[in-house]
């Protein structure tokens, strides 16, 4: 007992000690709490650009789809200037190793299932195939979509590969985004 009473009255004493002083108690409080500014800091930085990520290739996504289905018929060479524009929707963030994008036109014939017509890809590198398949293959569902006979849909499909600012190891992670449209004239069933 007798040793507890001087530890805690020396404990009590230089808590004192801090309470009178208080010249440097700003200082202490910073150093504590600046690592957690720091790190809030880092948050909101690293939230905002996953966000706009996001609605960059969203916005790819819907600008591509709107572009191809506004005439009633395509050509190569309309679409490679669809796919070139992507870079421009996408700016800031490059295109080329981080990402991928796919163009496919599913039509629905009366006698048979609805298959990928033709599918042009672009804008990227990435070794990845597209969700629906290449063409010729068989589209089980398009997201709910129902198709009638003698109709198509447009979909494009964006891949970007998303590395974070400040940790970019370790967070990266591959985002998807798609769109369906209906041809507006026509029903786009081949590629001039």
């Amino acid at each position: 007992m007798s040793l507890s009473k001087p530890l805690f009255a020396s404990f009590r004493t230089l808590l004192k000690r801090f309470y009178i002083n208080s010249k440097a108690s700003v200082t202490v409080e910073l150093a504590v709490s600046l690592p957690f500014f720091f790190l809030i800091a880092i948050s909101i930085v690293e939230t905002g650009n996953y966000l706009q990520m996001h609605l960059k290739l969203y916005h790819t996504s819907v600008t591509i789809a709107d572009l191809v289905t506004r005439d009633e018929e395509i050509t190569e060479s309309d679409i490679t200037d669809i796919l070139n524009a992507a870079g421009h929707v996408l700016a800031p963030y490059p295109i080329g190793d981080k990402s991928k994008i796919y163009i496919s036109a599913v039509y629905k014939d009366p006698d048979d299932d609805a298959k990928v017509l033709w599918q042009r890809s672009g804008a990227g590198t990435i070794a990845i195939t597209s969700k629906f398949g290449s063409e010729g293959d068989v589209v089980t569902s398009i997201n709910g979509i129902s198709m009638l006979d003698n109709e198509s849909v447009i979909i494009s499909e964006v891949y970007y590969d998303y590395e974070p600012l400040i940790v970019p190891k370790i967070a990266s992670h591959r985002i998807y985004k798609s769109t369906y449209y209906r041809p507006r004239i026509g029903a786009l069933t081949s590629v001039d």
